[in-house]
């Protein structure tokens, strides 16, 4: 098997009572940029999706928050700046900086697969999320936090929607994997932001 293969089956492999990050179980989907591979995995639990993109010696670990600076005045963005760079002198393995394309706030790690197992992979991507739940604390921003969270589970039921899963499947995930007390509500929500009723999930999958 390749890296991908690899990392794929590490983090699916994982339950839902796991004690690390790698010991969850993530959803992950496999796409190509450019000339690299791409894993993107996902947990309900976690807000932010992880990227990894690997190439024939290395890979990288990324996790983009969404969060850019550039909608904050000039004073805010130089505060934040500053906490950044504190933050890349803070953390050891995790490199902070802004996306190319959007200047979003992003975290990486840089994977040297000569020598990775999968118990420094599981340590980096430990790494990686606590440092963006670390970016979230620091900086104050418990209001995109809550925002981004709010988007990443919607993302993710409107998934099962298009896929045909049944309306118990979705209550399940809500409500066991997500944690999410008013799970009913939530997912009314969701379904009234589509704005197509014709799309409500079957109350079961017998229906």
């Amino acid at each position: 098997m390749g890296w991908v293969e690899d990392f794929v089956s590490w983090l699916e492999a994982g339950h839902e009572d796991g004690e690390t990050f790698l010991e969850l179980p993530w959803e992950t989907r496999v796409q190509q940029d450019g000339e690299l591979k791409v894993i993107v995995a996902r947990h309900p639990r976690v807000v932010f999706p992880v990227g990894i993109w690997v190439d024939k010696y290395f890979a990288s670990m990324k996790i983009n928050t969404t969060i850019c600076p550039d909608v904050w005045d000039m004073a805010k963005q130089m505060a934040l700046y500053k906490k950044l760079l504190f933050l890349n002198t803070d953390f050891n393995v995790v490199a902070v900086g802004l996306s190319h394309r959007e200047n979003q706030i992003t975290l990486v790690i840089d994977l040297d697969l000569s020598s990775l197992n999968e118990e420094e992979f599981s340590q980096d991507l430990q790494s990686l999320i606590i440092g963006a739940y670390k970016i979230i604390e620091i900086l104050d921003l418990g209001d995109e936090f809550s925002k981004i969270f709010g988007s990443q589970v919607k993302a993710m039921v409107d998934e099962k929607l298009n896929a045909g899963e049944s309306r118990d499947d979705i209550l399940e995930f809500l409500s066991e994997r997500v944690g999410i007390e008013q799970a009913e509500e939530f997912l009314e929500k969701v379904l009234a932001a589509q704005g197509d009723p014709s799309r409500k999930p079957p109350e079961s999958m017998y229906a």
